[in-house]
């Protein structure tokens, strides 16, 4: 998740270039196209949405800030998948990405970090619900048994 704020600070402070928006926006579209086909697997928003964070990040002109990146989002994969489980999370989170597209191609580096901040935020809440369900269910019952 910190990966993904990291790409999202960066998202507030790229030049609108045409190259740029164009990216932007066919990785948006992407994402948005996934999230609203909904279905049970995550995995094919995550990937889409990892390519677009890559691509932000890759605007900084780093080889390295872009190689350590990529290592973080591998290292970070098993949270963002749970973070992006629901249909509907998948939904809030492209939404929040057009926002944040929106943001860069007016300039406005201030809603494009606060969108940007949702995107980990909300993932981040939702990990953690989903994580403390199951520890929940992991705990023994009083009857000594363990929890479905």
């Amino acid at each position: 998740q910190d990966v993904e704020l990291l790409a999202s600070f960066h998202a507030g402070y790229l030049v609108a270039d045409p190259a740029l928006i164009e990216g932007l926006k066919t990785r948006v579209a992407r994402t948005e196209q996934i999230a609203r086909a909904g279905g049970d697997d995550p995995d094919p928003y995550l990937a889409a949405a990892q390519e677009l964070n890559l691509f932000v990040i890759g605007q900084s002109g780093s080889g390295h800030l872009t190689s350590m990146v990529y290592s973080l989002f591998r290292q970070t994969l098993r949270y963002s998948r749970l973070g992006l489980s629901a249909p509907q999370r998948r939904l809030q989170s492209a939404a929040n990405w057009k926002q944040l597209l929106k943001a860069v191609i007016e300039g406005d580096q201030t809603t494009a970090e606060e969108f940007g901040k949702r995107l980990v935020d909300q993932s981040k809440v939702e990990a953690i619900k989903l994580l403390r369900k199951a520890e929940k269910a992991k705990l023994p019952r009083d009857d000594g048994s363990e929890a479905d």
